[in-house]
């Protein structure tokens, strides 16, 4: 074997390995969050039918996926409006309900526009952040 070839079956073994670490969220069941390729978790948030509404408190469903059952140690949720260069008014409530589910309580959107949702799920004290965008009006 050459060496790009070499190279591409390392690089490929690598990217499979990645790709295996994480369990995907259940499809159809939220929202896949975006965060970094080398992350150790995939994460979903799960809205209300109504999505997020504006100037009205709710709670959202923070769900990690993991195959290795580790999970983080703790998470942060916020949200921001980018566009704005702001966040939200009131600081939500973040309870875990059991490995791998939380629940971001008291969110609230007081303005119409894009906002960014946040979730930080630390892997002992390293942040791993996560976002999503959503539109509110």
């Amino acid at each position: 074997m050459n060496r790009l070839g070499a190279l591409l079956l390392v690089a490929g073994l690598g990217m499979w390995s990645s790709a295996q670490a994480k369990e995907e969220c259940v499809p159809g069941t939220g929202v896949q969050m975006s965060g970094a390729a080398d992350a150790p978790w995939t994460i979903q948030i799960q809205l209300g039918p109504d999505g997020a509404p504006l100037n009205t408190p709710f709670d959202a469903d923070i769900i990690v996926c993991t195959q290795s059952q580790q999970y983080p140690a703790r998470i942060v949720v916020d949200a921001t409006m980018p566009a704005h260069k702001h966040g939200m008014n009131y600081e939500p409530a973040t309870v875990k309900i059991d490995s791998g589910h939380y629940e971001a309580r008291n969110l609230l959107f007081h303005m119409p526009g894009v906002w960014r949702f946040e979730v930080t799920a630390y892997e002992n004290d390293k942040p791993h952040r996560y976002t999503h965008d959503v539109s509110v009006q």
